[in-house]
């Protein structure tokens, strides 16, 4: 599917009295942050298509850049205010967050030890021969 932008100067960060020429009016508008990623999301399609046997030459890690895609969420103004407040509210949440997994590491560790005792430090069929036929 191609679709087609006509670029305006104001979207661009240039000044609408600046002389700017339309290639380099494009060049500024595909050069902006969400536009390389929209870029970079379907480029390994087409490196697959133009590559034959991309997919079983190890290509197939590209596939995972099309997860980039997820990034523009930020461009929708409404999403933006919402994608600020819960980054603030993980940053409040921080301090407790950080105790929650430093526990669940401590209780992890008790356990490990306590199956580590409960089973034994031996573990070897030829520990007890009779008991294996």
């Amino acid at each position: 599917i191609l679709t087609v932008h006509v670029a305006q100067p104001a979207e661009c960060s240039v000044n609408a009295r600046e002389e700017v020429g339309p290639l380099r009016l494009t060049w500024l508008y595909a050069i902006q942050f969400m536009n390389l990623v929209d870029l970079s999301a379907i480029l390994p399609f087409y490196a697959e298509l133009l590559v034959p046997g991309a997919a079983d030459a190890g290509l197939t890690v590209l596939r995972l850049t099309r997860l980039m895609r997820i990034f523009r969420v930020l461009r929708m103004p409404k999403l933006r205010s919402c994608l600020s407040m819960f980054a603030q509210v993980l940053r409040d949440a921080l301090p407790a967050l950080g105790l929650c997994m430093g526990m669940t590491l401590m209780a992890g560790v008790f356990f490990a030890i306590c199956i580590d005792y409960a089973e034994g430090a031996k573990y070897s069929v030829d520990f007890e021969p009779a008991s294996y036929p």
